[in-house]
């Protein structure tokens, strides 16, 4: 149960880290980790075992491949919205999951019609906007193993910070 509580403090903690220009911010990485332990000023921390059956049932919703309702699942984690949500489901299914954050939601919103149907807000929607964002996430994924799938039977590989080439993920693959 310690692993699964790291593991998400660690998704959190990476997603802050980085920030524009390639500045490093790990105090506000740290500060934003903390909080989902400790809580926000004005708002109390979610139960660890509350935590810990979230993540439990967000793996068995990608074991199922049910991409949607893992993100549905994951937003209940408190202070997790649809950005760390989508980081913390790649993490735990890179072959099935992608990360669905502002940035590439931004960039989507600007794309030609083709991939405007893959764009949705990451910012905390309404009930109505939420069924939207799920289900344009699991639309954003299924695109991402296609792109995958392609680029990896032409033999297309990515190169990694250290020149270590990869597969592309995102591979519609049973999670373990």
């Amino acid at each position: 149960e310690s692993d699964l509580i790291h593991g998400l403090l660690s998704v959190v903690f990476w997603g802050f880290a980085s920030g524009t220009n390639g500045r490093i911010n790990s105090k506000r990485a740290l500060r934003r980790a903390e909080q989902i332990v400790v809580g926000r000023k004005n708002a109390q921390p979610q139960s660890e075992a509350d935590i810990i059956s979230h993540i439990r049932k967000c793996r068995q919703l990608l074991n199922a491949s049910q991409i949607a309702e893992a993100l549905r699942e994951a937003t209940q984690i408190k202070f997790l919205q649809m950005s760390f949500a989508s980081k913390l489901l790649t993490f735990m299914a890179p072959n099935l999951a992608a990360v669905y954050d502002k940035v590439i939601s931004e960039r989507l919103a600007d794309t030609p019609k083709l991939q405007k149907n893959l764009f949705v807000s990451t910012k905390n929607p309404s009930k109505a906007a939420k069924l939207k964002q799920v289900n344009v996430y699991a639309n954003w994924c299924r695109w991402c193993v296609e792109k995958a799938d392609d680029l990896n039977a032409s033999g297309i590989t990515w190169r990694d910070w250290n020149g270590t080439e990869h597969s592309w993920r995102a591979e519609l693959v049973p999670v373990v």
